[in-house]
């Protein structure tokens, strides 16, 4: 069922190109477990929506998976231009922060979640612990 997914993914976007097909056929290549494709089909999709975060947040996660934390905050960053507020790329950066041994800028993203918004006890730990 996913060739077929995939099939009918490709088709839709000839038809008429819009942000949620690339969002979904992107999604077909992560079950697939094909990273790259899944990088390629989001930078497509920027090239006929280059202002879409979700794109962006997109391209952001599939680097995350083949192990590319230097690109992901990229874009991340790149995220944060658009919509400061996202929280998702907040967090990654935090959390980037956090790992590679820089508690003071880590407890800055993790203070600015705070703001907006979010409450859970994950997040107060880490506080905690920066």
């Amino acid at each position: 069922m996913i060739k077929e997914a995939e099939r009918q993914f490709q088709s839709s976007m000839k038809s008429q190109d819009m942000v949620i097909t690339h969002l979904e056929l992107a999604k077909v290549y992560m079950k697939r477990d094909q990273a790259l494709k899944t990088i390629e089909t989001y930078q497509k999709g920027l090239e006929s929506h280059p202002f879409e975060v979700h794109l962006y947040t997109g391209i952001s996660r599939a680097y995350e998976i083949v192990n590319d934390p230097m690109n992901s905050n990229k874009l991340c960053k790149v995220v944060l231009n658009f919509d400061n507020t996202n929280v998702e790329a907040i967090a990654t950066l935090a959390s980037y922060h956090f790992y590679t041994n820089q508690p003071e800028i880590a407890l800055r993203f993790y203070r600015r979640l705070i703001q907006c918004g979010v409450n859970n006890s994950e997040l107060w730990n880490n506080v905690g612990l920066c």
